[in-house]
């Protein structure tokens, strides 16, 4: 209905009223459209900096939309928007994942997540029927399961626990894990700002490392 008065009064107003009005409002459109580009143009170059960074390429539609792929230290990997859900597949959220792929035949699964309340869905992700608690001094707020207690300690040393601490302290919840034919890690988290991106670049480090303890 004030969209139908103000229609009217435009069409009852003289011309040297209504010039005024439209010049306010093609601005206003224009200014919208100029910062929202803007806004696009900046996290566009943010993953163009990332990419370049760490020599991998990218197709990007929009932060939301986007994969970051290629050779990184010898392995195959990607960065790429996922959507995850809870376990009763509802309430999906946006979530950014890094992935190296990898052969498990013997199907050993890792979770080292730090758990938040306000991103139950990343509990769907590797999910253990009956997961195996490893002991560790990183602090309560991450926590360490396995199917296999020897293949998670003999993975874990004591530089790759640094590591583990160094990338998820900061954050407020995210998951790396050995599930299947992958190796991945996990955050809720788009890339909005330069600190972001040094995180994904960190986390992409650690998986490798991993990897490296893997092929060891």
């Amino acid at each position: 209905m004030e969209l139908l008065r103000l229609s009217v009064n435009f069409d009852d107003m003289e011309p040297i009223y209504f010039i005024p009005f439209a010049i306010i409002f093609i601005g206003g459109a224009f200014l919208i459209g100029f910062i929202r580009n803007r806004n696009f143009d900046r996290k566009e170059k943010l993953h163009k900096n990332l990419a370049v960074r760490l020599g991998l390429s990218l197709s990007y539609q929009s932060e939301e939309d986007f994969l970051i792929f290629g050779t990184y230290k010898d392995y195959k990997v990607r960065l790429e928007t996922i959507e995850i859900r809870t376990r009763d597949n509802q309430d999906g959220i946006p979530a950014l994942k890094w992935n190296i792929p990898m052969i498990n035949p013997q199907l050993k699964i890792l979770r080292i997540a730090k758990d938040n309340p306000s991103y139950p869905q990343l509990t769907s992700l590797a999910y253990l029927d009956r997961p195996v608690n490893m002991a560790h001094d990183l602090g309560e707020w991450l926590s360490i399961t396995t199917n296999d207690l020897m293949f998670g300690s003999i993975l874990l040393s004591d530089d790759l626990k640094i590591s583990l601490f160094e990338v998820f302290n900061p954050i407020e919840g995210g998951l790396l894990y050995i599930d299947g034919e992958e190796l991945a890690i996990v955050r809720p988290h788009l890339i909005l700002k330069e600190e972001d991106m040094k995180w994904y670049q960190k986390g992409l480090d650690l998986i490798c490392d991993i990897k490296d303890e893997l092929n060891s």
